[in-house]
């Protein structure tokens, strides 16, 4: 994505992030407790006190960190001393993640829990399978964890959506909850208000996270409304797009997507719609419509910048390198 003002058409019914229409160019701010916080993943070519520089100059107090900053190998004391770096300049680490927990295997699970344990990371938000359920529940437990399955949408054979998630945890430990991607969640054709109100009848910290979004939500309308949009910053605007006519069609939600794009293109002839996804086929056939389409490039991985197996170092770079790692490198890179 090339543009300076990013559009997510998520389809009838679907959150959207859209660039400030002229409806909503006098929207307001309204926050209030909403906990505002910066995955760190976004700033992994950064070291991590450039990071930390780069979260605390935007004048945000919360932060979800990656592993490039505060890596799997570094001992109990190494990650303590991470930690205090962020809260050195002001920072909460509010969770850790998105921690890739694809295998079935007890070692595997616990090497990554007790990271987060010895990094202080409260919340835990991972990608597991269906069959190791059970030992990051046992791990969670052990640890005082809470776990956030991370839903990747309709690529994800485990856990496209929200309600895949809270099926599989439904009856365990409270916990093991869920991190709702509204954005994958969407892309899977489900409607992510409904997607949050099937959660807020539960007796259980997820039913209460679910009724405190739906609080929240409301109370940032404050009159200007979700459908005109609620100004986050300068240059995006949350809205609620909403189609009656699209949304009897039902079926296919790429189609929907494709509809919804369409017609928000042309409704606003002067202004750029894009639609930003990882799934080729719906790029096709968007570009097909001649709509634009555009892949995601913030997870992109460009071979040419991985290392290999060996690098050769200078006697002051193996020095440097030898004092950053102390040669405790992770079994599970």
């Amino acid at each position: 994505m090339t543009s300076t003002r990013r559009n997510f058409i998520a389809g009838a019914g679907a959150l959207a992030a859209a660039p400030a229409l002229p409806a909503a160019t006098t929207a307001e701010h309204h926050w209030g407790d909403v906990r505002l916080a910066v995955a760190t993943y976004s700033l992994r070519k950064f070291s991590r006190s450039q990071a930390i520089s780069i979260v605390k100059d935007l004048g945000i107090k919360y932060v979800n960190v990656k592993s490039y900053h505060m890596p799997y190998y570094l001992s109990k004391e190494d990650l303590t001393a991470a930690r205090k770096e962020f809260g050195k300049a002001g920072l909460t680490i509010v969770s850790g993640g998105n921690i890739g927990l694809g295998k079935d295997d007890e070692d595997f699970v616990r090497y990554h829990l007790e990271y987060a344990k010895n990094a202080g990371i409260p919340t835990v938000v991972c990608a597991p399978t269906h069959n190791n359920l059970g030992l990051i529940e046992k791990y969670a437990k052990k640890f005082d964890l809470k776990i956030a399955i991370h839903n990747h949408g309709p690529e994800d054979d485990h856990y496209p959506n929200g309600a895949s998630v809270i099926k599989r945890v439904k009856n365990m430990d409270p916990r093991m909850g869920l991190c709702l991607d509204l954005g994958h969640a969407a892309r899977t054709g489900v409607d992510v208000i409904e997607e949050i109100d099937r959660f807020k009848h539960e007796r259980t910290e997820r039913g209460h996270n679910a009724r405190e979004v739906s609080r929240r939500l409301d109370a940032m309308r404050n009159g200007t409304g979700l459908s005109k949009g609620i100004a986050l910053d300068d240059d995006i605007v949350l809205r609620v797009y909403w189609d009656e006519v699209l949304s009897k069609h039902g079926g296919d939600a790429d189609l929907n997507i494709l509809r919804a794009a369409n017609k928000i293109q042309n409704d606003n002839p002067d202004r750029p719609v894009v639609i930003i996804s990882k799934d080729i086929n719906l790029r096709l056939r968007a570009d097909a419509m001649g709509l634009r389409a555009e892949d995601y490039e913030s997870d992109r991985v460009v071979p040419a910048e991985l290392y290999s197996d060996t690098r050769e170092l200078t006697r002051s770079e193996e020095r440097r390198v030898g004092k950053e790692c102390r040669s405790r490198w992770s079994p599970y890179h």
